[in-house]
């Protein structure tokens, strides 16, 4: 399966060894605990029994879930405001966040379908049947997907790039990058719109690969990055931890 994996995603990495090296670069680097670190994550509850959380989340406070659909957060500003009001000043935010996509043994990568026992069974908040129609969307799926509920939602985010993934050599990859590229905006824009904050931001942002006979999931990271509250300057260090299990402080020279 690790071929399978590598295939695919070939920077991939253990997602708890990923989560774990962040907390501990925290603590090395800015001298902040595991429990003075508010862990908010953005998953599909449904996706919550394939992510693997490492046991030093059971330090952190948290995790506080953003009301995640396919990664997508649906959490409100000022739900998120209420969430950050109990953070210690010497405290720290790590928002982990994305969408997932399953693989097989064959290598197809597959529907948005969630392990239940041996057998696979459709999630209530995908976006297969999204992409299965999106080369040929017309103005009845438009005018249905144009309403406020989390499932419309993803519809209209995905139908923008519609000939994108129409013409991708994989529809429900590039849909997924997609996503995440959409889920990536809105938070930075909920980030932004909690300033200004006395504690530091920390943001991972990752395509979590669950496989299928497998209990570990595994991450291709898409985003890392420091926002320094002293003077609001946000450092994205995604290029430096380019998957290699490695981050540099930010004060280093790159």
């Amino acid at each position: 399966m690790l071929e399978v994996l590598h295939q695919y995603y070939p920077d991939a990495k253990p997602a708890d060894e990923v989560l774990n090296r962040w907390i501990d670069y925290i603590f090395e680097h800015y001298y902040i605990p595991s429990n003075k670190i508010l862990l908010a994550a953005s998953l599909c509850n449904s996706e919550l029994p394939h992510i693997e959380f490492p046991s030093s989340t059971s330090e952190m406070m948290g995790p506080v879930m953003l009301d995640g659909i396919d990664g997508f957060p649906f959490v409100t500003t000022e739900a998120l405001r209420q969430i950050t009001a109990g953070l210690p000043a010497d405290g720290a935010l790590l928002f982990w966040y994305g969408p997932q996509i399953l693989l097989t043994k064959e290598g197809p990568v597959l529907k948005h379908l969630h392990l239940h026992g041996n057998k696979f069974c459709s999630c209530c908040h995908t976006i297969e049947d999204i992409v299965e129609n999106i080369c040929t969307v017309n103005e009845e799926s438009k005018q249905q997907w144009a309403t406020d509920n989390s499932e419309g939602l993803i519809a209209q985010l995905l139908a923008k790039h519609n000939h994108r993934i129409a013409q991708a050599s994989n529809p429900l990859m590039e849909a997924t990058e997609i996503l995440f590229d959409e889920t990536d905006l809105r938070m930075g824009e909920l980030i932004n719109q909690l300033q200004p904050l006395k504690q530091y931001v920390f943001v991972l942002g990752m395509i979590f690969i669950t496989m299928q006979d497998s209990h570990q999931s595994w991450c291709q990271i898409r985003r890392s990055g420091i926002l320094n509250p002293k003077d609001g300057h946000f450092i994205d260090i995604t290029p430096h931890t380019s998957f290699r299990g490695h981050f540099r402080h930010p004060n280093q020279p790159w």
